[in-house]
């Protein structure tokens, strides 16, 4: 919409639809909603609500134009203790999808034994028998409805490194140490592994469990999606085997509540932890769709970490952000609320009286926006520049195992748990609000195999223990012409919690040095880089013994940063946590640090911010004609965005703007707490159907 008119319709339309309340049958969407990225809702089943209850629920949605919904299969209402099996709950709740045209994720629960934790393993062979009959009555029984789109496998697996000692997980355990190849590395003579073998069975007796269940599910059900979703990823991340999960399951789904899941983020932040959190699922998903499986959308008065109301516009922000980083869809937590147990009257999109929330009819105003433009976001694919943030389990690992008093509140966030994969926030932060989107992955998931790296940049953000597996990896990615940057204690130690400058560091050829000591200086300090720029960092400060490489930053003779040429590439080794530092102090030293670095493979990127725009995110995505951006602004003013195009020709047009926002040649000009999709093309390209690619 180009004119004064076109916006001013729009707004008003907008208007109309919150005063009609929107989920209503003369307000339905048109077009088929299931070919865009969809929105939909849990609906919590209970003895004691009523056919009429569940069929208000179901319509509801259908005229939100939200057309999925998630079902916990709660064996504890269905499985009777004289072992008869009562499936009336649910039939009724399936019969109602199949009519309102609502498909179902199925969540098989089985019932619960002790520990919450824990009961994300079978307890016993015992036990796993019994889950075994629990799959065999629900799979059996509901299969062969129309509305069943998935079955997703376990509620938000991952236990925080714990699981039950057990006669299954002893005789699993021994046949896992038998199975495991023996490492022909062994930390050059010094023996233990620092107690991370328990670490290490207990992710592979999750994937080994999740698989189970898919086997399971597939003798009476061949056809259906399988799905799981993790939760509170920034502490469980270390829990997820993500190349094994793709074994098992169709599809990658992530739970994502900052009132459960997002402690180690101020509120607004929320919407770029979701994109972190969405990043990191898809690069985990791999060729596999993703979606977010749970998103909170109500209230939390006394369950979750700690009480959160979203409010309308939070629920818009949190669906494009994640639509923009590939979504395939978002359901959230939960349309009704349950009425008793945990979590009871809290967490619902629908008031006491059963009628939309102002957080429900902001949901249906963006489900309505991409079914109406279906054919632009169906084909829309994240567009992510080749920075790479890895991460490396052992170093979540690592970290847990040093940190002794964890609830020590006069800690230094460096020493605490948590402080890594901070410090990769605050780089994925900065980069977001340049415009910028990235990767972050675990290492093994990059692709090491290329022979050119040219154009590449690899980040370790304090990722203290790098495995030996990927010693020789690095060195030929740098050498293959790769950038690499590291700062922390990136390095310290191997997987084995050998501290790895005790006996020579292996990759000094490719650092240009070696790590001479590392000093703690509480609190945050500043690193004066050579050519002027001003680093905060944070507690730890780490000096370097200098050999091939350029000194970046030295203080009283000493060396605390290098850059060294190595084959083809270049690597960049600053041992302080400037990424801490840049969270507490801001990320406008960082950023230009950063931009310095990225700038000769940023010169050609289609679209980004023309300086860094603190508390703005961006999502960019490719679209068959041109390119779409997806704006938030959590700053407390309006924001003139200026936008640095690598083609000129390229026109805006809004498709979304929840508080009237503009755009015109290469600038927008966006409200407080407002999210905005513009949709670019070519001149060329806006009146006419004929396909180009504008390939990067």
């Amino acid at each position: 919409m180009n004119t004064v008119t076109d916006r001013f319709v729009s707004i008003c339309i907008l208007a109309l639809a919150l005063l009609l309340g929107v989920c209503t049958p003369a307000m339905a969407a048109t077009g088929d909603p299931l070919e865009a990225p969809y929105i939909g809702a849990t609906i919590f089943t209970q003895p004691g609500q009523t056919r009429e209850d569940q069929e208000g629920w179901f319509r509801t949605l259908k005229d939100c134009g939200m057309p999925y919904c998630r079902l916990r299969l709660d064996e504890m209402q269905m499985h009777k203790s004289d072992g008869a099996w009562d499936f009336k709950l649910y039939d009724t709740a399936f019969e109602l999808a199949d009519k309102y045209g609502i498909k179902v994720f199925a969540d098989l629960y089985p019932k619960e034994i002790g520990d919450w934790r824990l009961t994300k393993f079978p307890q016993s062979k015992a036990n796993l028998q019994e889950w075994a009959e629990y799959i065999k009555q629900v799979v059996s029984r509901f299969q062969k409805h129309p509305s069943l789109y998935a079955w997703a496998l376990q509620n938000e697996p991952g236990s925080y490194g714990k699981y039950p000692q057990s006669d299954l997980s002893n005789e699993l355990m021994a046949s896992w140490r038998a199975e495991t190849e023996k490492p022909t590395y062994n930390s050059k003579g010094y023996t233990g592994s620092g107690g991370l073998d328990e670490l290490r069975f207990q992710r592979y007796f999750m994937s080994w469990y999740l698989n189970w269940i898919s086997l399971q599910i597939r003798q009476y059900d061949s056809k259906h999606e399988l799905h799981v979703n993790t939760h509170d990823l920034y502490e469980n991340l270390p829990d997820y085997d993500f190349a094994a999960w793709r074994k098992s399951i169709t599809s990658l789904g992530e739970s994502c509540h900052p009132s459960h899941h997002y402690a180690y983020f101020d509120r607004p932040q929320y919407p770029m932890a979701i994109s972190l959190n969405c990043d990191i699922t898809r690069e985990g998903a791999g060729n596999l769709p993703f979606s977010v499986t749970e998103l909170q959308g109500g209230n939390t008065t006394y369950s979750g970490d700690h009480e959160l109301c979203p409010t309308k516009e939070e629920i818009t922000q949190w669906i494009w952000t994640s639509v923009g980083c590939g979504a395939k869809g978002v359901v959230f937590w939960s349309l009704n609320s349950r009425a008793v147990g945990g979590e009871a009257g809290e967490w619902g999109m629908l008031n006491f009286q059963q009628q939309p929330s102002d957080r429900l009819k902001a949901a249906s105003i963006a489900a309505r926006e991409l079914i109406k433009n279906k054919d632009v976001y169906s084909a829309a694919k994240p567009l992510v520049a080749p920075i790479y943030l890895l991460y490396a389990k052992e170093s979540f690992w690592m970290e847990q195992t040093k940190q002794g008093h964890p609830g020590d509140a006069t800690a230094s966030e460096g020493r605490l748990a948590g402080g890594m994969i901070k410090s990769i926030a605050a780089w994925y932060e900065t980069l977001l609000e340049n415009g910028i989107n990235c990767y972050v992955a675990e290492m093994q998931e990059f692709n090491w195999g290329k022979t050119n790296h040219a154009g590449e940049t690899i980040i370790l953000s304090h990722q203290l223990s790098v495995p030996s597996q990927d010693w020789e990896r690095v060195r030929q990615f740098v050498k293959s012409g790769g950038r690499l940057i590291a700062d922390g204690l990136t390095f310290f130690f191997d997987e084995n919690h050998f501290s790895v400058m005790q006996a020579g560091f292996p990759l000094e050829d490719v650092m240009g040095g070696s790590l001479e000591e590392v000093f703690t200086k509480r609190g945050d300090f500043s690193l004066m880089l050579n050519d002027g720029i001003q680093l905060p960092a944070h507690l730890f400060k780490g000096s370097l013994h200098m050999t091939t490489g350029k000194p970046l930053a030295t203080q009283d003779g000493v060396v605390l940063a290098l850059s060294n040429a190595y084959g083809q590439g270049r690597a960049i080794w600053i041992p302080s946590m400037i990424g801490l530092g840049a969270r507490h102090e801001g990320n406008e030293a960082l950023s230009k640090f950063l931009m310095k670095e990225l700038a000769p493979n940023l010169a050609n990127w289609p679209i980004r911010f023309q300086t860094r725009l603190a508390n703005l995110l961006m999502r960019t995505m490719k679209t068959e004609f041109g390119y779409l951006t997806i704006i938030v602004n959590k700053s407390t003013d309006t924001k003139r965005v200026p936008f640095l195009l690598a083609n000129k020709n390229l026109k805006p047009k809004i498709l979304f703007a929840d508080k009237g926002g503009t755009v015109a040649g290469q600038q927008a000009r966006i409200q407080p707490e407002e999210t905005m999709v513009i949709e670019w093309k070519s001149n060329t390209l806006w009146n006419s159907n004929r396909t180009h690619d504008y390939h990067h």
